[in-house]
């Protein structure tokens, strides 16, 4: 969760960060028809791994023209022609990848559908503020256990620890505390991230390192 991202409406959360475009429009009697087939389980247009889709037209009348256009990662575009019982293109490209289809008849009926997939590989990144990985603390030390996860294509899902974001890491009992920050986006990426700490007692620290610089016996 980047700070303030769950201040936001409840509405924009559930729309992804980087969006993908879907456009069926109501097609009239006698126009060209566009049906685009994409596989099961997507979020908002988004999927974890490369996926093919297929698209086919069909019509009343013959048709014509049969042409794509695409928009891809980075705002590369190119553009082609399709067959009307089914061409495939694989979409495996990072970020989202926005398709234009047309088809026009023999009559001049023209129909145009938008579909957009977006590929988001990546599992969301989980900071600890200026934390390390691994701390020492002294017995008592207060010290707050701050968290946060980010995505930067589609949404968090999810942020959690054993305690919330903020609190102060157990320091009063001697020992090594683990507290692991599991994130997982809209897509099922999922990453986890250990902090480590380990509570000293401060008079016993005083004393090893007393007993260290000195030569002869340390004296209470």
């Amino acid at each position: 969760m980047r700070p303030g991202l769950w201040a936001l409406p409840a509405a924009l959360l559930m729309a992804p960060l980087v969006q993908v475009v879907h456009t069926t429009p109501a097609y009239a009697a006698n126009e060209p028809v566009i049906d685009v087939q994409a596989p099961d389980g997507a979020w908002e247009g988004w999927y974890r791994r490369p996926v093919t889709i297929q698209v086919k037209a069909r019509s009343t009348f013959p048709l014509a023209i049969l042409t794509w256009s695409r928009k891809r990662p980075g705002g590369v575009v190119d553009d082609g022609h399709f067959d009307a019982g089914g061409t495939s293109f694989e979409v495996s490209e990072r970020g989202a990848t926005n398709y234009v289809f047309r088809a026009t008849d023999l009559f001049g009926g023209t129909a145009e559908a938008k579909y957009g997939v977006g590929i988001d590989p990546d599992a969301p990144t989980i900071s600890f503020g200026s934390l390390p990985d691994t701390i020492v603390l002294g017995q008592g030390a207060e010290v707050p256990f701050t968290y946060s996860c980010a995505e930067d294509l589609t949404q968090v899902k999810s942020c959690t620890a054993p305690r919330a974001s903020g609190q102060l890491i157990p320091s009063s009992t001697l020992g090594v505390v683990r507290e692991t920050v599991r994130a997982e986006d809209m897509v099922g990426n999922v990453r986890t991230r250990l902090l480590a700490t380990r509570s000293w007692a401060r008079c016993a620290a005083r004393r090893r390192h007393a007993s260290s610089a000195l030569s002869g016996p340390v004296r209470p």
